[in-house]
């Protein structure tokens, strides 16, 4: 989708990890209503755009009709949206594919041919507008097979202003725990999200990278110029979502508590438990400002 922002301000939503899967094989009882509910409270912000960055469904990777759910839901938003897949939508790799084949199966075909694909369309690197944001998705699965980066690469190239890119995994590590092997990118795309890194470090025009997996609030520098930003899981916890406001040089960021689980991780790892920021971030992580740099600032 392609929407224009107008005005002073463009306001962007960025949602993450609903795992929408039908009510009577819920993994995480009542996220259907929930999120039927919290459609409203994201209409109501009248945003430009909603970004969403991954795991749509809790089974889609093997269940390619549960995308018909995640596509309700964002229409039902009437707003213009970008979205990616997670590892639930799209197996991240072929061995948690097959340690994981119903919630994360591996498809070894080109992206055109996933259930993903079929559902949301084949665009390796969807493009959006709001205001004077060009928004990039990237879809990345490990080794990127389907040359995704080399797309993004050349997108990021030819926009005309600041650039947010919207993927699935974090690129710098978010909070640091141990005893799980496999917490962030780990496990899941290393070498992919290392190029990722990479690309936007080196890239003086993207001042933002949106993503979620980990399920918390958190904000990370990729470089000087461009940050991270994590939202938390909307479905299974920590049920937030972030919001972006543009305007004149600077990024204003804020993050909006929805009814729903407050922790994730917590429940498993006495080391997040350990922190009581975990899952909601602290202060500085959940609402402030960023610069946008004057030479590329269009607001």
């Amino acid at each position: 989708m392609n929407p224009s922002g107008g005005g002073a301000e463009t306001v962007v939503v960025h949602v993450s990890d609903l795992h929408l899967e039908p009510r009577e094989t819920e993994q995480y009882r009542g996220v259907v209503e929930r999120l039927q509910r919290i459609q409203a409270t994201i209409r109501d912000i009248g945003a430009g755009l909603v970004v969403a960055t991954g795991d749509l469904t809790n089974r889609g990777a093997a269940y390619a009709d549960h995308f018909e759910m995640a596509r309700r839901w964002l229409d039902g938003l009437d707003t213009p949206y970008l979205a990616v897949p997670g590892n639930h939508d799209l197996g991240a790799n072929p061995e948690r594919g097959r340690m994981f084949p119903e919630y994360e199966r591996y498809e070894a075909v080109p992206f055109a041919d996933t259930g993903y694909a079929g559902a949301f369309g084949a665009d390796l690197v969807p493009r959006a507008t709001a205001g004077p944001l060009t928004v990039l998705g990237v879809v990345l699965r490990e080794d990127d097979p389907d040359d995704a980066l080399s797309v993004l690469a050349a997108e990021i190239a030819r926009a005309p202003g600041p650039v947010l890119v919207a993927g699935h995994y974090p690129v710098v590590e978010t909070r640091r725990i141990p005893s799980i092997e496999h917490f962030g990118a780990r496990g899941y795309v290393d070498r992919a999200a290392e190029r990722l890194r990479e690309l936007l470090a080196g890239s003086e025009n993207v001042v933002a990278y949106l993503c979620g997996h980990v399920h918390l609030t958190s904000l990370r520098a990729i470089s000087p110029g461009c940050a991270q930003f994590t939202a938390g899981g909307l479905g299974p916890g920590e049920a937030s979502f972030r919001i972006y406001r543009v305007s004149g040089g600077s990024l204003h960021y804020s993050t909006n508590r929805v009814e729903g689980p407050r922790t994730f991780w917590e429940g498993g790892s006495a080391e997040a438990r350990s922190i009581p920021y975990f899952s909601s971030g602290t202060e500085e992580e959940r609402r402030g400002v960023l610069p946008v740099p004057a030479s590329i600032s269009h607001g």
